[in-house]
């Protein structure tokens, strides 16, 4: 087996360590055995174990030969606003050897070999295309962007109409600049967000706030991120919105977007509604098991059935 001089990463807190655990099982299916940074708040999960006290971060080892490391995140900012900023500190700190960073949130499961996901960096910065894109070059929204951060003494001049999703990066540790960039734009965007402790459009539990889509910067970290690409145009390698199963025909990854997480949804509830499984849920039930196991064999069992029940349901009752 390959050995990887890469590393993953990934932040939770509350019952998001379901995700997490998935998101896990679901690299290490496709090939990953290097090591995987999970940056937590709260309690850990239940799943770890056993766990090695390595100082500044305790380690999980799984079979496969892939290492968990949980750092205890002591930040008072909104996990979705922190993401440049716990992987410049593993690239700096805590993972000194790592040659490549992968982020993916919580809430999503690598589908392709674990290969495909290598060499997609070797090119540039690997980030993919949003369910909300395209946002093109001259729309309002971006060109205000421009202009806010022009006042700022910021100056950014892009032709980039896409719109990417903030829940998965991957890079070299050469293009670090790309994620101290993204921590800039940040603390730039900050005082038109109310802070970083705040978020508008979660896939995380906490504090949220409600404001009108025109926002200037509505999407909080995703608009960040957004705008940090436009400074680094020359060196995105862009999936299109198959890449995360916003539309069919995916086989990348599957990300399970969205406040009803596939670890708590009730699929006959929503059924009864006429709502389908959506294809990231269906995905999801695929990795909870290896290498590690998050549900009871019944839980798992009355899972299905529920499952099972509900494409039933959504056959006559479409919404």
């Amino acid at each position: 087996m390959k050995n990887y001089t890469s590393a993953v990463c990934t932040l939770y807190e509350g019952h998001y360590h379901y995700g997490a655990g998935a998101l896990i099982n679901s690299i290490c299916k496709n090939g990953f055995n290097g090591t995987v940074w999970i940056g937590y708040r709260g309690e850990l999960p239940f799943w770890a174990s056993p766990l090695e006290d390595k100082g500044e971060y305790k380690s999980y080892q799984i079979e496969n030969g892939c290492e968990v490391n949980f750092i205890h995140l002591e930040t008072d900012y909104h996990l979705a606003n922190y993401k440049p900023y716990f992987m410049v500190d593993l690239l700096e700190k805590y993972s000194p050897n790592a040659e490549k960073l992968y982020y993916f949130d919580p809430d999503i499961v690598v589908k392709c070999e674990w290969d495909f996901i290598e060499n997609w960096t070797e090119d540039g910065i690997a980030i993919c295309e949003d369910v909300n894109s395209p946002m093109h070059s001259n729309h309002p929204t971006r060109m205000a962007w421009t202009r806010y951060l022009s006042e700022q003494g910021e100056e950014i001049n892009s032709s980039i109409g896409l719109y990417f999703n903030s829940g998965f990066v991957g890079l070299k540790r050469e293009d670090i600049s790309f994620l101290k960039y993204w921590k800039k734009i940040s603390q730039l965007t900050a005082p038109v967000l109310g802070g970083l402790d705040t978020h508008f459009i979660s896939s995380f539990n906490g504090r949220q706030k409600k404001r009108p889509r025109t926002a200037l910067f509505y999407g909080g970290d995703q608009d960040q991120f957004n705008v940090a690409t436009m400074k680094f145009e020359d060196r995105l390698v862009v999936a299109g919105r198959k890449a995360m199963d916003f539309t069919d025909g995916g086989y990348i990854m599957s990300h399970a977007m969205g406040g009803n997480k596939p670890w708590i949804n009730s699929y006959i509830s929503a059924a009864v509604k006429g709502k389908k499984i959506p294809l990231s849920h269906q995905r999801y039930w695929e990795n909870v098991q290896e290498p590690i196991s998050l549900f009871s064999k019944s839980v798992l069992k009355k899972k299905r059935f529920s499952m099972k029940l509900a494409k039933v349901i959504t056959r006559f009752n479409h919404a």
